[in-house]
Order: structure tokens, then C-alpha cells, then sequence
């Protein structure tokens, strides 16, 4: 964005020019960002994952999103164990990694035969939870009540996030 926003020029010449508008703009997206994903970081560090689960469908998050939230969480980690199993096969065969073009195809392969292996374990698993009368609908044993102070808190926390974006607005 510093080159490609047109403004007031910081520094450079000829054909690349950074611009304070550009490196301001460019700025505002990484912090925001930042923000998303410290916030992100600090919900799934503070809570486990079925109360925040939950409390996405709690929120009305879609139930789409919240369903790939919890199958992406579960089978992560049925992945990374089928890819240890296979990496520790083909390494029990005398491969060794390297940037070579033979080690480049192996290694390509061991990931397209993921992928696949991935894809085929996914549609039994979906077939099998149809067979089992899945509706979609997250099951967790996590129960929510709100009372007054959840309500209270959400108030003021809406507040202080309004005042923040308008701050610069009124003063």
C-alpha cells in the first residue's frame, strides 16, 4: 500500500514513491489485524474449547462456521498423528529430506496422498454421523445462564468499544 496508494510522498522517486497515506493506511490494517488475532488468542487461552464452542452458537455465529471450527479443532490433530505415521514410513525407507528434485516429489507426494487420505477419512466420517441421526446442530455438555452481571459486563464492554470508535469523532 505505501506504493500503490497515491499521496503525499514520504520518500523515494522516479517510479516507486511511499506515501504517508499508503504507510498510514498499511499501518491501520496490521494493527487491526493484530487486534483480531490477539483476540482471538486470548478467547481460546481463557476458555476451553467446548464453552467457547458454546458460546459461539450461544452468539448466533452461524452453525456452519461453528461446525468447521469444531471439526477443523478435532481433526488437526488426526491429521498431524496420519502424517507423523507416514513420514516416519517413508524415513524407515531410507528417505532423507533434502531440496533435491527427487526429495521435492517425495515430499509432494507424502502431501498430495494426505490430502487424499484427509478427503476419504472426511466423507466416511460425514456418512457416518448421518447413519447416527446428525443434525448439525453442536452437542456440548457446557450450559449457559446468563444473569444480571453478564449483562451488565456486555453493556459496558459495548460502550468502551462504541467510545473508542467514536472518540475521534467528538474531540
Amino acid at each position: 500500500m505505501p506504493f500503490t496508494v497515491e499521496g503525499r510522498g514520504m520518500f523515494g522517486g522516479g517510479y516507486f514513491t511511499v506515501s504517508y497515506e499508503g504507510v498510514y493506511l498499511a499501518s491501520l490494517i496490521m494493527l487491526r489485524a493484530i487486534a483480531a488475532v490477539t483476540l482471538v488468542v486470548i478467547m481460546l487461552a481463557t476458555a476451553s474449547f467446548d464453552t467457547t464452542i458454546k458460546a459461539l452458537y450461544s452468539l448466533k455465529v452461524p452453525s456452519t462456521i461453528v461446525q468447521m471450527l469444531m471439526f477443523t479443532y478435532r481433526y488437526i490433530f488426526v491429521i498431524t498423528d496420519e502424517f507423523q505415521r507416514m513420514w516416519k514410513a517413508i524415513r524407515s525407507k531410507g528417505f532423507r529430506p533434502a531440496t533435491g528434485k527427487y526429495a521435492l516429489s517425495i515430499t509432494g507426494n507424502l502431501i498430495g496422498m494426505l490430502l487424499v487420505k484427509s478427503y476419504d477419512r472426511a466423507e466416511r466420517v460425514y456418512q457416518a454421523m448421518i447413519a447416527k441421526g446428525y443434525t448439525g446442530k453442536p452437542c456440548t455438555i457446557v450450559e449457559f445462564h446468563m444473569k444480571a452481571k453478564d449483562y451488565l459486563a456486555g453493556i459496558i464492554i459495548i460502550s468502551v468499544a462504541i467510545l473508542l470508535h467514536t472518540y475521534h469523532l467528538v474531540f
